[in-house]
C-alpha cells in the first residue's frame, strides 16, 4: 500500500519532467544514438574477446580490421582533442 502512495505523490512531478522540452530532446538524442553505440559495443566485444587464439585470428585478417573500424568509429578512440592525436591534437 505504501508504494501506491509514493507513486500517486510522485506522478505529477514525473509528468512535469517528462513534458519538459529539454528532457524530451535529450531523451530523443540518446535513443537515436543507441543503435550505433550498441554496434560499437558488439564490435568491441568480438575484437577484444580474451582468448589468445581468437585474438590472433581476428587481428590476422580483414574481419579484425573491419570490426576495429566499427569500434573506432563509435568510441572515437584516438581522435579526441585531449589525446594529442588526430585532427584536433
Amino acid at each position: 500500500m505504501k508504494l501506491d502512495a509514493v507513486v500517486e505523490r510522485m506522478a505529477p512531478v514525473t509528468t512535469k519532467i517528462q513534458e519538459n522540452l529539454y528532457i524530451k530532446t535529450l531523451m530523443a538524442g540518446f535513443m537515436a544514438t543507441m543503435p550505433v553505440l550498441m554496434f560499437g559495443a558488439v564490435c568491441s566485444l568480438v575484437v577484444g574477446f580474451p582468448v589468445t587464439a581468437w585474438t590472433d585470428w581476428v587481428q590476422g585478417n580483414a574481419l579484425g580490421t573491419a570490426l576495429q573500424t566499427g569500434v573506432d568509429a563509435t568510441t572515437n578512440r584516438g581522435l579526441t582533442p585531449f589525446s594529442g592525436q588526430g585532427p584536433c591534437g
